[in-house]
């Protein structure tokens, strides 16, 4: 017996996990499906039971991981002059996409 999916997702994502070697299964979840759709608010651990076709039983576990959303802030002037700019810097992620295109933490701002 065997899950496969996604073991770590973002709070507030969903992943799709998928039971292999058996003919019928139950999930812990009372699912009675080949593959469950799971989004936990917490790490959450799933079981499959299933059947195979000479009726015997087996059980396979996977641990999903929930990673909060990062806080993220900007800061910087938000209140420039027609003409003039201002440089916003973005914190609280690794990575970073302004609405403008562009993808550092620090990005200037024209008016």
């Amino acid at each position: 017996m065997a899950i496969t999916g996604n073991n770590v997702i973002c709070n507030g994502s969903s992943t799709s996990l998928t039971a292999s070697g058996g003919i019928a299964y139950i999930w812990s979840n009372n699912a009675t499906t080949t593959s469950i759709s799971v989004s936990p608010a917490t790490t959450t651990t799933y079981i499959v039971t299933a059947t195979d076709i000479n009726g015997c039983n087996g059980t396979a576990t996977r641990t999903v991981t929930v990673n909060p959303l990062p806080t993220v802030n900007i800061s910087g002037n938000n209140t420039i002059c027609i003409g003039n700019s201002t440089t916003l810097t973005a914190g609280g992620a690794s990575t970073y996409v302004w609405n403008t295109g562009a993808s550092a933490a620090i990005t200037r701002l024209s008016r």
